[in-house]
């Protein structure tokens, strides 16, 4: 046992600093970091508090200056307030949002506007009696029209489909040249006709009409069947 605690017994080989040196430590190392000139001995009498008064005083006398110029002027809120105007002027009329291409996008939206809005009155003035004013978007509108009441692909219809459509119901169509491209062409052109893929997995895809515009490509249609009605 006496082996034991002449182990676990630091003192006999270690020196143990005293209060008084700690506090001197102390002293010298504040003096270090606020530049006081005056020497700070082992028998000064201030209390803890003069000594953190003395410290803060003269710490925040010496770098307060330094501080500001070194850590406020690399900030985001110095280089924002030596710039405040400009910024101010590009935040309140926003010409950051020049750098995206919304002009393009608007340019887009107007131009498939006007696309649906040129089929629209295209079926308001449908004709069934004079086929040679019939346009490809009249009749891709017709042969998906025809498809509305089908339980299993309402508004539905393949490429091919489209081809015997027309091929069926308009044969002087067929006659010219290059009629086929002239179809796809209409379908990709009119945002209003959409290709989704099929329920069934290896099967062609299929073509519709946004159930968003057929309302009011319907009422046009319905429009120009009255109108003849009551001739």
């Amino acid at each position: 046992m006496a082996h034991e605690e002449d182990e676990c017994d630091s003192s006999s080989l270690f020196a143990v600093a005293s209060q008084s040196d700690v506090t001197s430590f102390l002293h010298k190392q504040t003096a270090k970091i606020t530049g006081l000139n005056s020497s700070i001995s082992d028998d000064d009498d201030d209390d803890e508090s003069s000594i953190d008064d003395n410290f803060s005083r003269n710490f925040t006398e010496n770098n307060s200056s330094r501080i500001k110029k070194s850590y406020l002027s690399h900030s985001c809120f110095a280089s924002i307030s030596s710039q405040k105007q400009n910024l101010s002027d590009d935040l309140t009329e926003l010409n950051w949002l020049n750098t995206f291409k919304f002009k393009e996008f608007q340019d887009k939206q107007n131009n498939n506007e006007d696309q649906i809005s040129k089929l629209s009155n295209e079926l308001k003035s449908y004709d069934n009696q004079n086929i040679n004013s019939i346009s490809f978007g009249v009749l891709i509108f017709l042969a998906l029209y025809s498809k509305r009441d089908d339980k299993q692909t309402p508004w539905s219809l393949t490429i091919k489909q489209l081809y015997e459509y027309i091929q069926i119901n308009m044969k002087k169509i067929t006659n010219k040249r290059g009629w086929k491209n002239s179809l796809k062409q209409t379908l990709i052109t009119i945002p209003c006709f959409i290709k989704t893929k099929h329920d069934t997995p290896k099967l062609p895809s299929i073509w519709t009409i946004d159930p968003y515009y057929r309302p009011l490509l319907t009422k046009a249609y319905l429009t120009s069947l009255s109108l003849q009605t009551n001739k």
